[in-house]
């Protein structure tokens, strides 16, 4: 049975939502047979409509997301205890938005105006007492990238039409690598309170004092990779940098245009010069280069 009708339901109820207190607890669970990771965070989210927000992840690593109407501001703790935060121009979505072009279920979710969009597929699993059981699967991204989601299995309080628990299945696979990672993703909603008055500080960020800005595009670690464009102009790299014993060693994977390539360069800093070894790997073999500056 088509679950659309539902779905209309659902979001036709957050998007006359007043205000909101929600607390969810999130699953992660990630590995394989052999090796199995699993950890369950609470987290606690407000909203009042149309436009502020606050979410809040405790723990070690403490997150605080606040959304104010005009600019959105993130703050967290790092392993060593700086705090470290960033302030953005106000968009649409919000952090805490669920985007049907993205079905793939971030940890701090707790909104769903838009769950009718985008469906390929609704259908009925099963009624529960309180909750009806739906399976969605959501079209293609707009944008497609190297992660895909199973189809998001939501269960839907009788009462409300507001969520109390969905389910995903995430697949990633490594840019420029043939890796893959499996993870679920199951989220609890237990609504504190619906439609009642938010003390209006709790969307305000109070700045603190001693604070460490995060800076776009600086970024530390052994490696990472990251894919984008759109038809033929898509692309997957890869890059990774280390030391073996006085050598420097960059690598760079690029897949694009039905294509391959790897990149090494080795640098060697020998009396005062730079001596650097390249190597290009592709289709029509290995090419090698090696000069001093």
């Amino acid at each position: 049975m088509d679950a659309k009708p539902l779905l209309n339901a659902v979001a036709a109820a957050y998007a006359n939502l007043k205000s909101l207190e929600v607390e969810i607890r999130y699953e992660h669970e990630s590995g394989d047979d052999n090796a199995v990771s699993r950890h369950s965070t609470r987290k606690h989210g407000w909203y009042a409509a149309p436009d502020k927000m606050r979410y809040e992840s405790p723990g070690k690593l403490q997150a605080v997301i606040i959304a104010d109407g005009e600019r959105v501001h993130q703050q967290m703790e790092t392993p060593e205890g700086t705090r470290v935060s960033s302030s953005v121009q106000y968009g649409n979505p919000m952090p805490c938005d669920f985007r049907p072009d993205v079905p793939w279920i971030g940890g701090m979710v707790f909104l769903f105006h838009r769950v009718a969009e985008n469906v390929a597929r609704s259908e009925y699993l099963r009624e529960q007492a309180e909750a009806s059981v739906v399976e969605v699967e959501f079209g293609t991204p707009e944008y497609p990238g190297i992660t895909q989601a199973s189809p998001v299995t939501f269960w839907i309080d009788k009462k409300t039409n507001l969520i109390s628990r969905l389910e995903c299945t995430m697949t990633h696979r490594m840019p420029a690598h043939d890796e893959t990672h499996t993870s679920k993703h199951t989220h609890h909603y237990s609504y504190v309170a619906i439609d009642q008055p938010i003390a209006a500080g709790k969307f305000v960020y109070v700045r603190p004092a001693e604070i460490v800005t995060m800076r776009p595009g600086i970024s530390g670690g052994g490696g990472g990779g990251q894919s984008g464009g759109i038809g033929e102009q898509r692309y997957e790299t890869w890059g990774t940098s280390s030391w073996e014993d006085d050598t420097f060693v960059n690598t760079f994977k690029l897949r694009a245009r039905n294509m391959e390539l790897q990149f090494e360069r080795r640098l060697s800093f020998e009396d005062g010069a730079l001596k650097v070894v390249e190597k290009i790997t592709g289709p029509r073999g290995v090419t090698e280069r090696e000069y001093t500056i």
